[in-house]
């Protein structure tokens, strides 16, 4: 096993675990809020495994982003307006994790997630208008 210690370029450094940090140690890429816990958006979590709606149908809002449990050649798509709605996002293939996706949605309808590949366990975090 290789361990990486934090190194560090000009005024940011990347941690062992691969987030980047800005000098104030406030920011990093992986989490835009980390140091203000008031300021971290919070919203209805709904998972999924199989392709299915994540909000209502007729549903404004805004995705925070989604919390992947597990995969194995998972993908993922979210579109407005149901199954057959307009694609917002091209074929994800996301690793075990959080993703931060701020995206809005509701111009067609509710948000919609289509799951694709072996195996998908996702967690999607938004907030309704």
């Amino acid at each position: 096993m290789t361990t990486r210690a934090s190194k560090a370029f000009g005024g940011f450094h990347v941690t062992p675990s691969g987030a980047l940090h800005v000098a104030d140690g406030v920011r990093n890429f992986e989490n835009p809020y980390s140091g203000d816990i008031a300021a971290v958006p919070r919203g209805r979590a709904v998972r999924l495994t199989a392709t299915g709606p994540v909000s209502g149908s007729a549903e404004e809002g805004a995705l925070v982003g989604f919390y992947v449990a597990s995969t194995t050649s998972g993908t993922l798509v979210l579109k407005d307006g149901g199954g057959s709605g307009t694609q917002l996002t091209g074929t994800i293939t996301p690793a075990v994790g959080w993703h931060w996706l701020p995206l809005e949605f509701g111009e067609s309808g509710g948000l919609h997630a289509t799951i694709g590949g072996t195996a998908l366990d996702v967690t999607l975090i938004y907030r309704g208008a």
